[in-house]
């Protein structure tokens, strides 16, 4: 992701934070290249990135994730692809 920034899980993973997370309620954020993230719910949420499901556990966000996220392509690279196809395909 060049030039956004990465959110990234709270700084509460460490060696007694598994234990931690099972009782912290969570985010998925996702941003304009259609990228998700894992966000603590309790951390303000960064420029350029928006909750797509939660507050909930940290396990169930991660099933989310699971769910929906099937391409990990950022979506103006999956455009630009759809873009050079649809030129091949009329013969452009």
């Amino acid at each position: 992701m060049s030039g956004s920034q990465t959110p990234h899980e709270s700084a509460s993973e460490s060696a007694s934070g598994a234990a931690a997370d099972a009782s912290q309620d969570f985010i998925v954020l996702i941003n304009d290249e259609e990228q998700y993230s894992l966000w603590s719910a309790s951390i303000a949420i960064p420029a350029g990135w928006r909750t797509t499901y939660g507050p909930a556990a940290k396990q169930a966000c991660l099933d989310y994730v699971d769910e929906v996220w099937k391409d990990l392509t950022p979506r103006s690279v999956r455009l630009r692809l759809q873009e050079a196809a649809d030129r091949a395909r009329n013969g452009g």
